[in-house]
This record gives structure tokens, sequence and C-alpha cells, in this order.
């Protein structure tokens, strides 16, 4: 009796042990500052037809207060590298714009010329005090001569389809072909010893937004990786690429999204049951992670999942969690 309560009392402080850590982990991310990286750049606007220079400008990372919007981390780049820029008010909404950066104005080669402002890849298509940062984001400033159709956002938006699609720590082979509204499923093979991923991917229409979730598309959340994001996979995780949404700003209207599956290829048969950490071994820290998923604090993948299950009958719950622990302790095989 006392080897049993012994045995219960250190599943239970392993349980408060890791959730602890959980929440230690979403506490210190909540304190970090928020940097931004701004970019300037004119490579539409050229020399021979009058520009004072072309290519990149600067390319700088601020740190911006929470709560600021893309204009203040503009604003702030070019303050920090002492470069000259025009803030002007919109006549027909009102809202502030940047009118000129360094000797480039709108208006300056073409009638339809001026700056664009470029989010992680899509052209927002908002007054930049509208458009919300997170830490990690990419602004790039760009100087358009024909409305952001040389910057490759083009107008009217009638395609949702990726320009290209490449994996940054994995191979990503093509395994089905794609299908009429331009989707298509990939195998994501890791590359040795890698455990996370970089997925770059670049719209037809820049206008799109590219949105990236991992396990499950959910369109409608904001919790989503960008294309700059490195994100953490195990095998029999799956990757969804989303581009131009509905429930997105900037999407078009009456044109359907397309979605692009990654699925992080694996052998179950390489694989214990039990071991629904993937490290090897069945230990306690397993028995741990799968009272958490039973208790629906923890979500598993497609191969956990089927590794969780060792009592088959087919779901995780808590006599899975039970049975793992008296494994991890030798008690059963």
């Amino acid at each position: 009796m006392k080897k049993t309560a012994k045995k219960f009392t250190s599943f239970t402080l392993a349980f408060i042990m890791l959730a602890s850590l959980c929440l230690f982990g979403l506490s210190a991310q909540a304190q970090d500052g928020k940097l931004v990286r701004v970019q300037v750049v004119n490579n539409t606007y050229k020399a021979e037809n009058g520009a004072p220079w072309t290519g990149v400008l600067f390319d700088e990372v601020v740190e911006v207060e929470l709560g600021a919007n893309a204009l203040d981390a503009v604003k702030a780049a070019l303050s920090a590298t002492e470069t000259p820029f025009d803030l002007q008010t919109s006549a027909w909404t009102g809202d502030y714009y940047i009118a000129g950066i360094n000797g480039i104005s709108e208006g300056d080669g073409a009638a339809w010329a001026g700056w664009m402002c470029l989010k992680n890849d899509w052209s927002i298509n908002n007054a930049l005090p509208y458009i919300e940062v997170k830490n990690g984001d990419v602004l790039s400033m760009n100087y358009s001569l024909d409305a952001g159709a040389d910057l490759g956002a083009p107008w009217p938006n009638d395609t949702t389809a990726l320009k290209s699609l490449e994996a940054e720590g994995a191979v990503l082979s093509e395994a089905a072909s794609s299908t009429a509204d331009d989707t298509a499923s990939y195998d994501l093979t890791l590359n040795e010893g890698s455990k996370s991923v970089r997925i770059s991917a670049t719209a037809q229409n820049k206008a799109n937004q590219v949105r990236i979730y991992k396990n499950e598309y959910a369109p409608k959340s904001e919790e989503y990786f960008r294309t700059t994001d490195d994100i953490p996979v195990i095998p029999g995780d799956v990757i969804y690429v989303g581009v131009g949404n509905s429930a997105w700003p900037g999407s078009p209207e009456g044109v359907a999204e397309s979605v692009y599956t990654l699925s992080v290829t694996y052998n179950e048969a390489d694989y214990k049951k039990g071991d629904v950490n993937l490290d090897g071994k069945v230990d306690i820290t397993d028995a741990t992670l799968t009272q958490m998923k039973s208790a629906k604090l923890i979500a598993f993948n497609a191969l956990q999942d089927k590794l969780a299950d060792v009592d088959g009958n087919n779901k995780v719950d808590i006599s899975d969690a039970t049975i793992i622990q008296m494994m991890a302790v030798g008690l059963v095989s």
C-alpha cells in the first residue's frame, strides 16, 4: 500500500512540475519585448528615370512598445537610421501614411506611384495605423510604380494559389498531384536531427495572406505560424498552409481559398507503445503527458495518439495514463 501511495505521489508531483513549466514558458514569452524587422526597398523606380537611389536602403530591427502598430514600427526604424521621411494625412480617409522616404515621394516616376507596405510578404490592404504588429513580424516598405502590381500584388485579385513552396529543415516532396483548385498534398521528411522547420510560402498574388497551422487547420484562429517562424515538429505532425481565406483581411471576394497539406512522415514500427514524447523510452514523462492529454490540457498528433492508446480502445484516457505509468516503473511490459 505504501509503495502504491509513493508511486501515485511521484506521478502527481511530475504532473504538477510539468504543468508549472508550461505556465512559466507562457509567462516568459508574454514578457518578451516586441521586436519588428523593418526594410525600405526601391527596386522599381530606376536611377536612369530619376531615382536618387535604388535597392535596399536599410534593413533594421527595432523594438516597439506593446500595442504599437505598423506605422509606429516604420517610424521607429526611420528615426533609428536617421532617414528623412514625409508623413502625410490622407485626403480621403484622414489616416496618416508615409508619402516620402529619403528623397523618393509619391508620384515620382509614375502617376500611381507611392510607398506600399508588405507585412510578412502580404501587401496589406489598410492604412498602417490599423495594422497590428507582433514580435518577429517583417515590415517591408516598397516603392511601387503601379499600385502594387510591380510588387506582386496586382488588382483584380483572382487567384489564391501559391507561387512557390519550400521547406527549411526538411525535404519537401510532392505526394499527390495538384487538384483543380490549386491545392496539393506533400510529404515532409525531416533532416537528421531536425526538430523544427521553416516553411517559405509565397502567394501568386501577395494581396492574399499566407497563414500556417499545425495539426489542425483553424483559419478563424489568430494563433498561427508565419513564413518567418520556426515551427517545432515531430513525426506525425501535419502542417497546413492556407492562402486567401475569406476570414482574413485582404482576401478576394468570390474566390476560394487554397490549402496545402504537408505531412511529417514516419514509420510507426520505429516507435514504442507508450513513448508519446518520442524519445526512445517509456517513462514518467510519457505518463504525465498522457494524463494531460486525457484531461484535454494538451493535444497529440496522430502518431502520439496511436502510441498513447496502450489499452487499444481507440481513445486516449486516464486508463492509458495509468498503464503507461505502470510500464514506466516496470510493473507491466
